[in-house]
Protein backbone atom coordinates (compact mmCIF):
# COMPACT_ATOMS: atom_id res chain seq x y z
CA UNK A 1 0.00 0.00 0.00
CA UNK A 2 2.41 2.81 -1.30
CA UNK A 3 -0.09 5.81 0.73
CA UNK A 4 -0.20 3.96 4.07
CA UNK A 5 3.91 2.78 3.80
CA UNK A 6 4.85 6.40 3.56
CA UNK A 7 6.85 8.22 6.19
CA UNK A 8 5.83 11.69 6.82
CA UNK A 9 7.84 14.35 5.70
CA UNK A 10 8.37 18.12 6.72
CA UNK A 11 6.98 20.79 4.53
CA UNK A 12 9.47 22.51 2.81
CA UNK A 13 9.85 26.00 3.93
CA UNK A 14 8.41 25.02 6.90
CA UNK A 15 11.01 26.25 9.97
CA UNK A 16 8.15 27.92 12.43
CA UNK A 17 6.46 25.91 14.59
CA UNK A 18 3.48 27.72 15.51
CA UNK A 19 0.90 26.73 17.82
CA UNK A 20 -1.67 24.41 15.59
CA UNK A 21 -4.65 22.26 16.47
CA UNK A 22 -3.88 18.97 16.43
CA UNK A 23 -7.44 17.99 15.78
CA UNK A 24 -7.02 19.86 12.19
CA UNK A 25 -3.44 18.41 11.47
CA UNK A 26 -3.23 15.87 9.05
CA UNK A 27 -2.09 12.81 11.00
CA UNK A 28 -1.58 10.14 8.34
CA UNK A 29 1.32 8.96 5.35
CA UNK A 30 2.75 11.94 3.94
CA UNK A 31 4.71 11.98 0.74
CA UNK A 32 4.86 14.28 -2.34
CA UNK A 33 2.27 12.47 -3.97
CA UNK A 34 0.03 13.46 -1.28
CA UNK A 35 0.69 16.83 -1.06
CA UNK A 36 1.01 16.64 -5.23
CA UNK A 37 -3.03 15.56 -5.10
CA UNK A 38 -3.66 18.37 -2.62
CA UNK A 39 -2.79 21.12 -4.88
CA UNK A 40 -6.20 20.60 -6.96
CA UNK A 41 -8.11 19.29 -3.72
CA UNK A 42 -7.44 22.96 -2.40
CA UNK A 43 -7.94 25.02 -5.31
CA UNK A 44 -11.46 23.54 -5.50
CA UNK A 45 -12.30 25.00 -2.31
CA UNK A 46 -10.98 28.22 -3.69
CA UNK A 47 -12.43 28.01 -7.10
CA UNK A 48 -15.72 26.13 -6.56
CA UNK A 49 -16.13 26.10 -10.79
CA UNK A 50 -12.52 24.38 -11.56
CA UNK A 51 -13.82 21.14 -10.48
CA UNK A 52 -13.39 19.65 -13.92
CA UNK A 53 -9.70 20.82 -14.28
CA UNK A 54 -8.74 20.27 -11.16
CA UNK A 55 -10.41 16.49 -11.92
CA UNK A 56 -8.07 16.05 -14.78
CA UNK A 57 -4.99 17.36 -12.90
CA UNK A 58 -5.67 14.02 -10.26
CA UNK A 59 -6.66 11.60 -13.08
CA UNK A 60 -3.09 12.97 -14.73
CA UNK A 61 -1.03 11.38 -11.99
CA UNK A 62 -2.70 8.23 -12.79
CA UNK A 63 -3.01 4.70 -10.87
CA UNK A 64 -0.31 5.76 -8.25
CA UNK A 65 -2.48 8.24 -7.10
CA UNK A 66 -5.33 6.18 -5.98
CA UNK A 67 -3.51 5.11 -2.39
CA UNK A 68 -2.76 8.61 -1.03
CA UNK A 69 -6.26 9.64 -2.38
CA UNK A 70 -7.33 6.95 0.08
CA UNK A 71 -5.25 7.91 2.41
CA UNK A 72 -6.65 11.81 2.44
CA UNK A 73 -10.36 10.13 2.39
CA UNK A 74 -9.64 8.38 5.29
CA UNK A 75 -7.82 11.29 7.39
CA UNK A 76 -10.82 13.75 6.30
CA UNK A 77 -7.98 16.35 5.89
CA UNK A 78 -5.85 17.89 2.98
CA UNK A 79 -2.14 18.02 3.63
CA UNK A 80 -0.69 21.28 3.20
CA UNK A 81 1.76 21.96 0.24
CA UNK A 82 3.21 25.17 1.62
CA UNK A 83 4.17 25.65 5.01
CA UNK A 84 1.69 28.89 5.16
CA UNK A 85 -1.15 26.91 4.16
CA UNK A 86 -3.96 26.66 6.47
CA UNK A 87 -5.35 23.28 7.87
CA UNK A 88 -7.87 22.03 6.02
CA UNK A 89 -10.86 19.60 6.64
CA UNK A 90 -11.97 17.60 3.66
CA UNK A 91 -14.88 19.04 2.60
CA UNK A 92 -18.18 18.16 0.95
CA UNK A 93 -17.01 19.49 -2.69
CA UNK A 94 -13.19 18.05 -2.08
CA UNK A 95 -14.43 14.64 -0.89
CA UNK A 96 -16.81 14.33 -4.51
CA UNK A 97 -13.94 15.64 -6.05
CA UNK A 98 -11.55 12.85 -5.34
CA UNK A 99 -14.20 10.34 -5.39
CA UNK A 100 -14.62 11.54 -8.66
CA UNK A 101 -11.32 10.82 -9.57
CA UNK A 102 -10.70 7.57 -8.05
CA UNK A 103 -14.10 6.39 -10.45
CA UNK A 104 -11.52 7.26 -13.52
CA UNK A 105 -9.07 5.01 -12.81
CA UNK A 106 -9.19 1.25 -13.02
CA UNK A 107 -11.60 -0.14 -11.50
CA UNK A 108 -9.35 -3.50 -10.43
CA UNK A 109 -6.60 -1.09 -8.78
CA UNK A 110 -9.10 0.64 -6.84
CA UNK A 111 -10.50 -2.31 -5.75
CA UNK A 112 -7.12 -3.79 -4.63
CA UNK A 113 -6.57 -1.22 -2.72
CA UNK A 114 -10.05 -1.30 -0.98
CA UNK A 115 -9.98 -4.96 -0.45
CA UNK A 116 -6.33 -4.65 1.07
CA UNK A 117 -7.16 -1.60 3.53
CA UNK A 118 -10.13 -4.29 4.51
CA UNK A 119 -8.38 -7.01 5.40
CA UNK A 120 -5.80 -5.50 8.28
CA UNK A 121 -6.75 -6.98 11.38
CA UNK A 122 -9.81 -5.21 13.03
CA UNK A 123 -8.85 -2.19 15.60
CA UNK A 124 -10.81 0.40 17.45
CA UNK A 125 -9.10 2.93 15.12
CA UNK A 126 -10.35 1.11 11.87
CA UNK A 127 -13.45 3.16 11.56
CA UNK A 128 -12.22 5.94 9.44
CA UNK A 129 -10.63 3.40 6.87
CA UNK A 130 -14.33 1.39 6.84
CA UNK A 131 -16.81 5.14 6.29
CA UNK A 132 -13.75 5.40 3.88
CA UNK A 133 -14.32 2.05 1.93
CA UNK A 134 -17.83 2.39 1.72
CA UNK A 135 -17.39 5.91 0.46
CA UNK A 136 -15.30 3.87 -2.13
CA UNK A 137 -17.60 1.48 -3.08
CA UNK A 138 -20.96 4.09 -3.62
CA UNK A 139 -18.06 4.91 -6.68
CA UNK A 140 -16.96 1.44 -7.69
CA UNK A 141 -19.39 -0.78 -5.94
CA UNK A 142 -21.70 -3.26 -7.87
CA UNK A 143 -24.70 -6.03 -7.09
CA UNK A 144 -21.68 -8.22 -5.21
CA UNK A 145 -20.94 -5.77 -2.82
CA UNK A 146 -24.62 -4.71 -1.68
CA UNK A 147 -24.61 -7.70 1.16
CA UNK A 148 -21.59 -7.04 2.36
CA UNK A 149 -21.85 -3.34 3.19
CA UNK A 150 -23.81 -4.11 6.39
CA UNK A 151 -20.93 -5.87 7.66
CA UNK A 152 -18.30 -3.32 6.32
CA UNK A 153 -20.18 -0.07 8.16
CA UNK A 154 -18.87 0.07 11.47
CA UNK A 155 -20.70 -0.21 14.68
CA UNK A 156 -19.78 2.22 18.04
CA UNK A 157 -21.37 0.48 20.52
CA UNK A 158 -23.52 -1.57 18.34
CA UNK A 159 -24.60 1.85 16.64
CA UNK A 160 -23.67 3.48 13.38
CA UNK A 161 -22.26 6.69 13.87
CA UNK A 162 -23.71 9.51 11.65
CA UNK A 163 -20.97 9.43 9.30
CA UNK A 164 -21.25 5.58 9.00
CA UNK A 165 -24.91 6.17 8.33
CA UNK A 166 -24.49 8.68 5.78
CA UNK A 167 -21.86 6.41 4.22
CA UNK A 168 -23.70 3.14 4.28
CA UNK A 169 -26.89 5.24 3.03
CA UNK A 170 -24.91 7.15 0.36
CA UNK A 171 -23.31 3.42 -0.61
CA UNK A 172 -26.76 1.66 -1.28
CA UNK A 173 -28.46 4.67 -3.00
CA UNK A 174 -25.25 4.91 -5.43
CA UNK A 175 -25.51 1.19 -6.70
CA UNK A 176 -28.99 0.69 -6.39
CA UNK A 177 -29.48 3.81 -8.75
CA UNK A 178 -26.25 2.12 -11.07
CA UNK A 179 -28.36 -0.87 -11.45
CA UNK A 180 -31.83 -0.46 -10.46
CA UNK A 181 -32.91 -4.01 -11.33
CA UNK A 182 -31.76 -4.89 -7.80
CA UNK A 183 -34.81 -3.26 -6.29
CA UNK A 184 -36.49 -6.49 -7.48
CA UNK A 185 -34.42 -8.65 -4.88
CA UNK A 186 -36.13 -6.42 -1.99
CA UNK A 187 -35.71 -9.87 0.47
CA UNK A 188 -32.61 -10.40 -0.14
CA UNK A 189 -31.64 -6.88 0.29
CA UNK A 190 -33.22 -6.81 3.59
CA UNK A 191 -31.78 -10.33 4.90
CA UNK A 192 -28.20 -9.05 4.36
CA UNK A 193 -28.64 -6.16 6.70
CA UNK A 194 -29.05 -6.18 10.30
CA UNK A 195 -31.42 -3.46 11.57
CA UNK A 196 -29.46 -0.15 11.73
CA UNK A 197 -28.33 -1.38 7.98
CA UNK A 198 -31.63 -1.71 7.17
CA UNK A 199 -32.72 1.75 8.62
CA UNK A 200 -30.10 3.02 5.47
CA UNK A 201 -31.17 0.84 3.28
CA UNK A 202 -34.92 2.34 3.08
CA UNK A 203 -33.40 6.06 3.36
CA UNK A 204 -31.38 5.18 0.43
CA UNK A 205 -35.00 4.03 -1.57
CA UNK A 206 -36.18 7.12 -0.73
CA UNK A 207 -33.11 9.49 -2.02
CA UNK A 208 -33.73 7.15 -5.68
CA UNK A 209 -37.08 8.47 -5.31
CA UNK A 210 -37.60 4.96 -7.74
CA UNK A 211 -41.25 3.88 -8.16
CA UNK A 212 -39.89 0.11 -8.13
CA UNK A 213 -38.50 0.53 -4.40
CA UNK A 214 -42.03 0.66 -2.98
CA UNK A 215 -42.15 -2.99 -2.67
CA UNK A 216 -39.46 -3.18 -0.68
CA UNK A 217 -41.27 -0.40 2.03
CA UNK A 218 -44.37 -3.05 1.04
CA UNK A 219 -42.12 -5.88 2.64
CA UNK A 220 -40.06 -4.10 5.37
CA UNK A 221 -43.61 -2.95 6.81
CA UNK A 222 -44.91 -5.98 6.97
CA UNK A 223 -41.76 -8.08 7.94
CA UNK A 224 -39.60 -5.19 9.99
CA UNK A 225 -41.59 -3.90 12.92
CA UNK A 226 -38.71 -1.92 14.28
CA UNK A 227 -39.04 -0.02 10.58
CA UNK A 228 -42.30 -0.64 9.83
CA UNK A 229 -43.35 3.25 10.27
CA UNK A 230 -40.55 4.82 8.51
CA UNK A 231 -41.01 2.46 5.57
CA UNK A 232 -44.55 3.99 5.27
CA UNK A 233 -43.25 7.13 6.00
CA UNK A 234 -40.90 7.11 2.87
CA UNK A 235 -44.13 5.93 0.66
CA UNK A 236 -44.50 9.56 -0.34
CA UNK A 237 -41.01 9.71 -1.93
CA UNK A 238 -41.06 6.91 -4.05
CA UNK A 239 -44.66 7.27 -5.17
CA UNK A 240 -47.13 4.20 -6.67
CA UNK A 241 -45.42 1.78 -8.20
CA UNK A 242 -48.06 1.25 -11.34
CA UNK A 243 -49.03 -1.98 -10.17
CA UNK A 244 -52.23 -2.15 -9.35
CA UNK A 245 -52.16 -5.34 -7.06
CA UNK A 246 -49.30 -3.48 -5.46
CA UNK A 247 -50.13 -0.89 -4.56
CA UNK A 248 -54.05 -1.42 -3.70
CA UNK A 249 -52.74 -4.25 -1.54
CA UNK A 250 -50.38 -2.01 -0.03
CA UNK A 251 -53.28 0.45 0.52
CA UNK A 252 -55.82 -1.51 2.15
CA UNK A 253 -53.14 -3.29 4.28
CA UNK A 254 -52.44 0.23 6.12
CA UNK A 255 -56.04 1.30 6.09
CA UNK A 256 -57.04 -2.55 8.09
CA UNK A 257 -53.67 -0.88 10.62
CA UNK A 258 -54.90 2.81 11.13
CA UNK A 259 -55.18 3.30 15.23
CA UNK A 260 -55.52 6.66 16.66
CA UNK A 261 -53.80 5.73 19.15
CA UNK A 262 -50.60 5.50 17.13
CA UNK A 263 -50.61 8.66 16.22
CA UNK A 264 -47.32 8.92 13.88
CA UNK A 265 -48.02 5.17 12.57
CA UNK A 266 -51.05 6.75 11.89
CA UNK A 267 -50.16 10.04 9.85
CA UNK A 268 -47.64 8.15 7.56
CA UNK A 269 -50.18 5.60 6.60
CA UNK A 270 -52.91 8.16 5.39
CA UNK A 271 -50.05 9.97 3.86
CA UNK A 272 -49.28 6.92 2.08
CA UNK A 273 -52.71 6.17 1.32
CA UNK A 274 -53.50 8.67 -0.49
CA UNK A 275 -50.44 8.51 -2.10
CA UNK A 276 -51.20 4.53 -3.49
CA UNK A 277 -54.62 4.41 -3.37
CA UNK A 278 -57.29 4.22 -6.09
CA UNK A 279 -60.66 5.27 -4.52
CA UNK A 280 -61.15 1.93 -2.17
CA UNK A 281 -59.91 3.48 0.87
CA UNK A 282 -61.46 6.56 1.04
CA UNK A 283 -64.03 5.65 3.91
CA UNK A 284 -61.26 5.54 6.14
CA UNK A 285 -60.12 8.78 5.15
CA UNK A 286 -63.51 9.95 5.58
CA UNK A 287 -63.82 9.21 9.12
CA UNK A 288 -59.89 10.76 9.81
CA UNK A 289 -61.56 13.93 8.74
CA UNK A 290 -63.48 13.52 12.00
CA UNK A 291 -60.41 12.79 14.41
CA UNK A 292 -60.20 14.53 17.67
CA UNK A 293 -56.46 14.80 16.72
CA UNK A 294 -55.56 17.70 14.37
CA UNK A 295 -52.32 15.99 13.10
CA UNK A 296 -54.65 12.89 11.70
CA UNK A 297 -57.67 15.54 10.10
CA UNK A 298 -55.02 17.21 8.64
CA UNK A 299 -53.41 13.80 6.91
CA UNK A 300 -56.71 12.44 6.05
CA UNK A 301 -57.04 15.75 4.23
CA UNK A 302 -54.07 15.73 2.81
CA UNK A 303 -54.49 12.01 1.77
CA UNK A 304 -57.90 13.03 -0.13
CA UNK A 305 -56.79 15.70 -1.90
CA UNK A 306 -53.80 13.94 -3.22
CA UNK A 307 -55.34 11.14 -4.84
CA UNK A 308 -58.79 13.40 -5.92
CA UNK A 309 -56.90 16.59 -6.98
CA UNK A 310 -59.42 18.91 -5.47
CA UNK A 311 -59.07 21.40 -2.72
CA UNK A 312 -62.05 21.17 -1.15
CA UNK A 313 -61.39 22.55 2.01
CA UNK A 314 -61.65 20.66 5.55
CA UNK A 315 -65.53 20.37 5.68
CA UNK A 316 -66.70 16.63 6.09
CA UNK A 317 -69.60 16.66 4.12
CA UNK A 318 -68.36 18.78 1.00
CA UNK A 319 -66.25 15.49 0.65
CA UNK A 320 -69.03 13.00 1.21
CA UNK A 321 -70.94 14.43 -1.25
CA UNK A 322 -68.17 14.58 -3.68
CA UNK A 323 -67.47 10.71 -2.82
CA UNK A 324 -71.12 9.92 -3.23
CA UNK A 325 -71.07 11.22 -6.77
CA UNK A 326 -68.17 9.33 -7.49
CA UNK A 327 -69.49 6.14 -6.07
CA UNK A 328 -72.18 6.64 -8.54
CA UNK A 329 -71.18 7.39 -11.64
CA UNK A 330 -68.91 4.47 -11.04
CA UNK A 331 -71.93 2.22 -10.73
CA UNK A 332 -74.67 3.76 -13.09
CA UNK A 333 -72.53 6.45 -15.46
CA UNK A 334 -69.89 4.29 -16.59
CA UNK A 335 -71.48 1.36 -18.18
CA UNK A 336 -73.05 4.30 -20.40
CA UNK A 337 -69.61 6.02 -20.87
CA UNK A 338 -67.90 2.56 -21.43
CA UNK A 339 -70.70 1.85 -24.32
CA UNK A 340 -70.34 5.46 -25.93
CA UNK A 341 -66.48 4.75 -26.17
CA UNK A 342 -67.13 1.77 -28.45
CA UNK A 343 -69.27 3.75 -30.80
CA UNK A 344 -68.27 4.75 -34.39
CA UNK A 345 -69.97 8.11 -33.82
CA UNK A 346 -66.73 10.66 -33.17
CA UNK A 347 -69.27 13.05 -31.03
CA UNK A 348 -70.23 10.05 -28.71
CA UNK A 349 -66.64 9.42 -28.10
CA UNK A 350 -65.70 12.34 -27.48
CA UNK A 351 -68.18 13.22 -25.09
CA UNK A 352 -67.51 9.98 -22.82
CA UNK A 353 -63.83 11.01 -23.01
CA UNK A 354 -64.89 14.17 -21.03
CA UNK A 355 -66.99 12.54 -18.93
CA UNK A 356 -63.75 10.16 -17.92
CA UNK A 357 -62.13 13.17 -17.38
CA UNK A 358 -64.53 14.70 -15.02
CA UNK A 359 -63.51 11.23 -12.49
CA UNK A 360 -61.34 11.48 -9.88
CA UNK A 361 -61.65 7.55 -8.23
CA UNK A 362 -61.23 4.31 -9.15
CA UNK A 363 -58.66 5.87 -12.19
CA UNK A 364 -57.01 2.60 -12.31
CA UNK A 365 -60.27 1.13 -14.17
CA UNK A 366 -61.08 4.12 -16.22
CA UNK A 367 -57.62 3.95 -17.44
CA UNK A 368 -57.84 0.95 -18.62
CA UNK A 369 -61.59 1.99 -20.15
CA UNK A 370 -60.12 4.66 -22.35
CA UNK A 371 -56.79 2.57 -23.71
CA UNK A 372 -58.89 1.10 -25.49
CA UNK A 373 -60.14 3.78 -27.72
CA UNK A 374 -56.26 4.88 -27.99
CA UNK A 375 -55.74 0.60 -29.30
CA UNK A 376 -58.84 0.70 -31.45
CA UNK A 377 -60.51 4.37 -31.82
CA UNK A 378 -60.42 6.78 -34.82
CA UNK A 379 -57.32 9.27 -35.26
CA UNK A 380 -58.70 11.81 -33.48
CA UNK A 381 -60.08 9.99 -30.62
CA UNK A 382 -56.68 8.00 -30.01
CA UNK A 383 -55.01 11.44 -29.73
CA UNK A 384 -58.01 13.08 -27.66
CA UNK A 385 -57.35 9.61 -25.17
CA UNK A 386 -54.08 10.46 -24.44
CA UNK A 387 -55.42 13.64 -23.09
CA UNK A 388 -58.02 11.57 -21.12
CA UNK A 389 -55.33 9.56 -19.79
CA UNK A 390 -53.76 12.33 -18.99
CA UNK A 391 -56.43 14.08 -17.20
CA UNK A 392 -57.10 10.68 -15.07
CA UNK A 393 -53.39 10.41 -13.79
CA UNK A 394 -53.35 6.37 -13.92
CA UNK A 395 -49.50 5.12 -13.49
CA UNK A 396 -51.69 2.10 -15.41
CA UNK A 397 -51.06 4.09 -18.31
CA UNK A 398 -47.63 4.68 -18.78
CA UNK A 399 -46.52 2.10 -20.42
CA UNK A 400 -49.05 1.75 -23.49
CA UNK A 401 -48.42 5.75 -23.94
CA UNK A 402 -44.80 4.61 -24.08
CA UNK A 403 -45.55 2.19 -26.35
CA UNK A 404 -47.45 4.61 -28.69
CA UNK A 405 -43.84 6.62 -28.78
CA UNK A 406 -43.50 4.85 -32.13
CA UNK A 407 -46.70 4.80 -33.36
CA UNK A 408 -47.19 5.58 -37.24
CA UNK A 409 -49.30 8.54 -36.98
CA UNK A 410 -47.48 11.56 -35.82
CA UNK A 411 -50.30 13.22 -34.44
CA UNK A 412 -51.17 10.20 -31.70
CA UNK A 413 -47.31 9.68 -31.06
CA UNK A 414 -46.91 13.28 -30.14
CA UNK A 415 -50.30 13.01 -27.87
CA UNK A 416 -48.51 9.86 -26.21
CA UNK A 417 -45.65 11.49 -25.79
CA UNK A 418 -46.90 14.80 -23.96
CA UNK A 419 -49.43 12.12 -21.88
CA UNK A 420 -46.21 10.12 -20.49
CA UNK A 421 -44.34 13.17 -19.94
CA UNK A 422 -47.27 14.90 -17.61
CA UNK A 423 -47.49 11.20 -16.31
CA UNK A 424 -43.58 10.91 -14.65
CA UNK A 425 -43.22 14.79 -14.20
CA UNK A 426 -40.44 15.10 -16.60
CA UNK A 427 -39.03 15.12 -20.41
CA UNK A 428 -39.03 11.48 -21.97
CA UNK A 429 -36.58 10.71 -24.46
CA UNK A 430 -38.70 10.43 -27.67
CA UNK A 431 -38.25 6.79 -28.78
CA UNK A 432 -39.67 4.10 -26.57
CA UNK A 433 -36.66 1.72 -26.25
CA UNK A 434 -34.72 5.27 -24.57
CA UNK A 435 -38.44 5.98 -22.75
CA UNK A 436 -38.19 2.72 -20.92
CA UNK A 437 -34.75 2.85 -20.45
CA UNK A 438 -34.80 5.89 -18.74
CA UNK A 439 -37.93 5.00 -16.46
CA UNK A 440 -36.51 1.14 -15.94
CA UNK A 441 -39.90 -0.35 -17.52
CA UNK A 442 -39.86 -3.70 -19.15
Amino acid sequence: MAGSAAWAQAVPGDTAKPERDPRLEWAGPLNVMHRTLAEPLRAVRKEPSSGPKQLARIVARGPDAIAPLYDILVEERIPRVHADDPAQLLSEPQCQLLLSALAKFPVERVRAELEQRLALPPSAGDVPQRVAALRVLSVIGNSKDLARLSGIAPREREELGPKAAEALRGAYAAILRREPALLARRRELLKSCDASAAKQLLFAAGDLGDKRALALLGDCARSVPALAQQAVALVPRVGASGDAELDQGFAAWLAERLDPERLEWTRASLRAIGVLDDGSQVPALLEALESPHAGLREAGLGALQQLSGLRLGSELEAWREWYARETEWRSTGRQAALQALASDDTAQVAQALGKYAERRLFRDELAQDVLQVLEHGSLPMRAMACGTLTRIGSQVALSPLIEHFSDEEDAVAEAAWRAACALTGQALPRTTDEARALLGNS
